[in-house]
């Protein structure tokens, strides 16, 4: 107990993993991200946010969400087959953004209208890119002639390709990684 105490108490050892520092291009310093000495000053200025009587205020925004996320799925027992994973996030968001921003979304209502169909629209096109730079790639083509350089999309498809040192999955990682670096200044 007194290990586990002195080591809570230590600074060095309540430093966030280097993982976390990567994270704060896109969300900045927050509770998330930010260090020991920080997180505990921010801890106490968001203290009242998770006292009882604030938390039960959050109640009717949960049950309000609740039932029309049944209602959605009552709907949607209709249809022989439904798959669950998107209305499950569109309420999860609708829940969030209000609770977090005091904005009412209705995502769940409206299928997903602009927040998500802007997030799709941004992963589909980025996939169709990836895919079409893939094949060009794979059929000996060249990028861009005009271009007296090689992007970062070559290089990790070089990676994925011939080295074998980054998956599919990794190449999309490292083009949303810069992307939303670049994105959210």
């Amino acid at each position: 107990m007194l290990i586990a105490f002195g080591s809570l108490a230590n600074e060095k050892s309540n430093r966030k993993s280097w993982m976390y520092y990567f994270f704060q291009a896109t969300v900045g310093t927050g509770l998330f991200t930010c260090d020991s000495t920080q997180w505990k000053d921010r801890r106490k200025l968001f203290a009242p946010c998770f006292q009882s009587n604030m938390l039960k205020g959050y109640l009717t925004v949960f049950n309000e969400h609740s039932h029309k996320f049944v209602k959605h799925l009552m709907k949607e027992t209709e249809n022989e087959f439904t798959i669950v994973d998107e209305p499950i996030s569109l309420s999860t968001l609708d829940i969030v953004c209000e609770c977090v921003m005091g904005v009412k979304l209705s995502e769940l209502e409206n299928k997903g209208a602009q927040y998500v169909q802007s997030l799709h629209r941004y992963v589909t096109e980025t996939d169709e890119v990836i895919q079409e730079r893939k094949q060009r790639y794979l059929n000996g083509e060249k990028g861009d002639d005009s271009i007296k350089y090689k992007s970062l999309l070559e290089v990790l498809l070089k990676l994925h390709i011939e080295d074998q040192a980054l998956d599919e999955k990794g190449v999309r990682q490292e083009v949303d990684t810069f992307i939303i670096a670049v994105g959210s200044n």
